[in-house]
């Protein structure tokens, strides 16, 4: 307690385990979660000392030197994203042993939806908070500083009746009994507009967070310019079975049964805040049947404003043309997020909720209308596995991803990585409706293989793999894993001489045959052999009479280049063609600004290093 008001911190963990160093892999937990500002702003107007801590920005201090033990009260985590649970109930556990008497909470979509699980099998955590947190975060805080008041010890002194009027909480007694309280708040219309989505002064270090957080594109210039999460609504209207935030699961964590969207006049509130703070580029991603017509109304806010602004637009459906000339005229820049998943449209349908498939050539169609925009890319997103995916149907989508790349040479890149099995996702709750094998079924099955990936495997993908098609067997999944992870390591680390292959020849075949041909195996650090791989794409090449001399050239300078550097594979690696930017420009002709592009390259390097390099083009 400091001067008599009741300290809370709320804590975002993110990447960084300060309670066990062994755990040091990337889980793709950076940015916060979007609720994390307007909470903490609601504690501040109603009398509480608050502020928001995110580890990473913290990484290089003790856990002493991040919290003033003498004078905390209550430490809130957010446990949003799975992949955060393992650090948030290690860290959790840290300051219990400094400090027992320190009150500790969690909330978030996973916390929310395992909430009485977590309170009954982990003693470091005293209570959850479900669904909407502002409200009930602040009748937490009240019933706290009231018992502290009375020189109680919190802890020590939870009866059955000290907080079962604070709405959504599930929380346990001194003695232990676990206490489900009445699930009554849901934020609405009406709460949403009065919310501060941008309430950035009371992060710990946010200056530091702005310098880090940026919308991930090799698109120039938005991908150097700082990234702000944008709240536009709450809830959803559809039922993809990937993912964890879908209509039934907004039912099961938060009690939502429609949609609440914001006003576009209180969003423009929120940029004009978040642009004081230095941010620059915006990202959103929520949309419902009447959201093109609402975000061309912000956008148009935008414009009018003069708010200079750059936007990531990540879209559940194909965008109207309407919209991508919005982003183009009001914007500097824009990237639109466009998630087909698989190039299979039956596949798509039976994931996607029906309202959200699309064609292949309806896709190509609007890829072709955003090419018009100058200041307008695209990225599009592919994932396995899916509901129905075989391995034929995956390397039929990697097939489909080099023709899109081939034909949209300077528009696209694109990711291909597996799923995660979101906690609320539909295969989650119905693994045996859509045929999937499902490897966690409840929240101990979870941290338990954050263990196994993070802790104990290190050089694992970010997101991990918890399930598979039961018409796949144990091997073939192994092989198809290793297939995806191949085609990330050569865009990875050979992505020029990928370039040249597929720009000079027009065509996907011979990547294609490659991974269905060779059988790289992983080493111990749970990589791809340098040399090895060097050793397949030549042989590989030449087999297929694809092996001019510039091109043996180009795969020997990258694999010097990856001996020289520290690369850890991540399945997140964006895959598009690498041109020189200067002499490719805008362009049709990419093999011979390749050519230009690569022997210039040489050159340089020979002078550089004595390389003896000859070729002939």
């Amino acid at each position: 307690m400091i001067n008599g008001q009741f300290c809370i911190k709320l804590i975002h963990c993110g990447n960084v385990n300060i309670a066990n160093p062994e755990d040091s892999e990337q889980k793709n937990i950076f940015f916060m979660p979007m609720g994390l500002f307007p909470m903490a702003d609601k504690l501040k107007k109603n009398g509480f000392d608050v502020e928001i801590i995110h580890m990473d920005l913290e990484a290089e201090k003790s856990i002493q030197e991040i919290l003033d033990f003498d004078t905390v009260d209550a430490d809130g985590f957010d446990d949003h994203w799975v992949n955060e649970s393992l650090v948030v109930l290690d860290t959790a556990a840290l300051i219990k042993r400094i400090n027992p008497g320190i009150f500790v909470f969690l909330g978030g979509y996973t916390a929310s939806l395992f909430a009485a699980e977590i309170v009954s099998d982990y003693s470091q955590v005293d209570a959850v908070i479900r669904g909407d947190g502002e409200i009930p975060i602040v009748e937490l805080a009240a019933v706290l500083h009231k018992e502290e008041s009375k020189n109680r010890s919190i802890v020590k002194n939870l009866g059955p009746e000290t907080l079962k009027n604070v709405q959504n909480l599930v929380w346990k007694t001194s003695a232990g009994s676990v206490i489900v309280n009445r699930f009554s708040y849901t934020g609405t219309v009406e709460e949403m507009e009065k919310l501060d989505f941008a309430a950035v002064d009371l992060l710990r270090n946010w200056e530091n967070y702005r310098l880090s957080s940026f919308f991930y594109t090799h698109f120039e210039p938005i991908g150097r310019f700082p990234m702000f999460l944008l709240e536009t609504a709450r809830g959803c209207r559809y039922a993809c079975a990937y993912c964890g935030g879908n209509s039934l699961a907004q039912s099961k964590i938060s009690r939502r049964d429609k949609m609440v969207f914001r006003s576009v006049d209180s969003v423009i509130r929120t940029i004009k805040k978040a642009v004081s703070f230095g941010f620059e580029t915006f990202y959103t991603c929520n949309e419902w049947e009447e959201s093109d017509e609402w975000y061309i109304r912000l956008l148009r806010r935008v414009k009018e404003e003069k708010l200079e602004i750059n936007y990531g637009y990540g879209c559940w459906r194909l965008p109207s043309q309407a919209l991508i000339d919005a982003l183009s005229e009001c914007c500097k820049q824009a990237v639109i997020e466009i998630s087909p998943e698989t190039a299979d449209y039956e596949i798509r349908k039976k994931n996607k909720d029906y309202r959200l498939a699309y064609t292949n050539e309806e896709m190509e169609e609007c890829l072709d209308y955003i090419s018009t925009k100058e200041n307008v890319k695209a990225q599009v997103f592919f994932g396995y596995y899916l509901a129905s995916d075989t391995g034929g149907t995956i390397l039929n989508t990697v097939d489909y991803i080099l023709r899109l790349l081939i034909k949209y040479p300077h528009l696209l890149e694109i990711e291909y990585a597996n799923f995660s099995t979101d906690p609320g996702s539909l295969f989650f709750f119905f693994p045996e409706k859509y045929g999937m094998d499902m490897n966690v079924r409840n929240f101990r099955d979870y941290v338990h293989c954050l263990k196994e990936n993070y802790v104990q495997n290190q050089g694992q993908q970010a997101d991990m793999t918890l399930f598979k098609p039961g018409n796949i067997s144990d091997e073939e999944d192994v092989e198809i894993h290793r297939k995806i992870r191949l085609l990330n390591y050569l865009f990875d680390s050979y992505r020029k001489s990928v370039s040249y292959i597929l720009s000079r020849w027009g065509t996907p075949d011979m990547i294609i045959n490659l991974l269905k041909e060779k059988h790289m195996v992983l080493t111990a650090a749970n990589t791809f052999p340098v040399d090895e791989v060097k050793k397949m794409l030549v042989a590989h090449c030449m087999k297929n009479n694809r092996l001019d001399e510039l091109l043996l050239a180009l795969i020997s300078l990258e694999c010097e280049k990856v001996k020289s550097g520290h690369r850890i594979l991540k399945p997140t690696t964006q895959l598009y063609l690498d041109f020189d930017r200067e002499e490719a420009g805008q362009g049709n002709d990419c093999e011979g600004s390749m050519i230009d592009y690569i022997k210039s390259k040489l050159e340089g390097n020979r002078k550089e290093e004595d390389m003896d390099i000859e070729f002939d083009v």
